[in-house]
């Protein structure tokens, strides 16, 4: 039988939803928070297909509990092969240890959970860095320039920035893969004391067509409002954009920031949905939002 059982922990749900144009069938999920604070999945409805797959939202440790017990629950069901589609892993960052004593959380903590409950894939979209393909078994990934295609082919004359030496290599595969022939190397120097950035430097360019800022994750965005200050400074006559797979956006003062330094920004929703006032934030400064859905609902709810 064509399908497989769905299970999505983004928004956990109860109703039983079979109507997908695949075949496949939405388990219903019940969540049960004790006094103490340990929680209890259960899956409401029956598989019917051998083959399951997990929409999840890594973020924490709370969310690998989840997926933990949801994955148990599926075995326990009788489900033959589970998938995993998580876009974001936690700990992608954390590929090294930074000091005596620390850990490398990406190593050591989360890809050994992840492992250890037997996927037969585990899709990732655009991770950190190649550690993940390395220590994360049977994991396929989805690379920057097949999670933005649409956006990138809609750009006027675009030439692709790399932020720092880090997306370097990003921005390479980026131009090869589309055919865009425009990069600039950007840089930033960092105090490591602290963390703070004191530099960016954006080499000079008579470009005056669209310059697309790539990487792959926004967290508080200092990184990327320093760059468009010293990109407007380089490339007066440009039209600046920013294009990030995994969207945190924990700073608001930032968020704004950010909204008044790009025409627009792309972003997925693999870490959280952007709220209506950040939203409101964006069109007031004009810039345009578009968000790619990681998660696409194609079956319709039950009444």
């Amino acid at each position: 039988m064509k399908g497989m059982n769905v299970v999505s922990l983004v928004s956990p749900s109860e109703d039983l939803v079979m109507d997908s144009p695949d075949g496949d069938v939405s388990l219903g999920v019940k969540i049960t928070t004790f006094p103490d604070g340990q929680r209890d999945l259960r899956i409401v409805n029956l598989p019917v297909h051998d083959t399951a797959r997990i929409d999840a939202r890594l973020r924490n440790f709370s969310d690998l509990d989840l997926l933990i017990m949801a994955k148990r629950s599926l075995d326990d069901l009788g489900v033959k092969e589970v998938d995993l589609k998580c876009p974001y892993l936690p700990g992608a960052r954390s590929d090294r240890r930074f000091g005596k004593g620390g850990t490398r959380y990406l190593a050591e903590v989360v890809a050994p959970i992840i492992n250890a409950l037997g996927f037969r894939v585990v899709v990732v979209w655009d991770p950190h860095s190649d550690v993940a393909e390395n220590v994360v078994a049977k994991m396929a990934k989805v690379p920057f320039h097949e999670v933005f295609a649409g956006r990138l082919s809609r750009f006027d004359h675009p030439m692709l920035a790399s932020p720092d030496a880090g997306a370097t290599k990003k921005v390479y595969d980026v131009a090869s893969a589309t055919g865009i022939t425009s990069v600039l190397l950007c840089s930033k120097h960092r105090d490591v004391a602290t963390g703070k950035i004191t530099g960016t430097h954006v080499p000079g360019t008579d470009h005056s067509g669209d310059i697309v800022v790539c990487d792959d994750i926004v967290d508080g965005g200092r990184t990327f409002t320093e760059l468009a200050k010293a990109a407007r400074a380089s490339a007066p006559s440009a039209r600046l954009h920013l294009v990030v797979t995994h969207g945190i956006f924990s700073s608001a003062p930032l968020f704004d920031e950010l909204t008044r330094a790009y025409s627009s920004i792309t972003t997925t929703n693999s870490f959280r949905d952007l709220t209506e006032v950040e939203r409101t934030v964006a069109r007031d400064n004009g810039c345009e939002l578009e968000v790619v859905d990681c998660f696409p609902s194609v079956i319709p709810q039950h009444a």
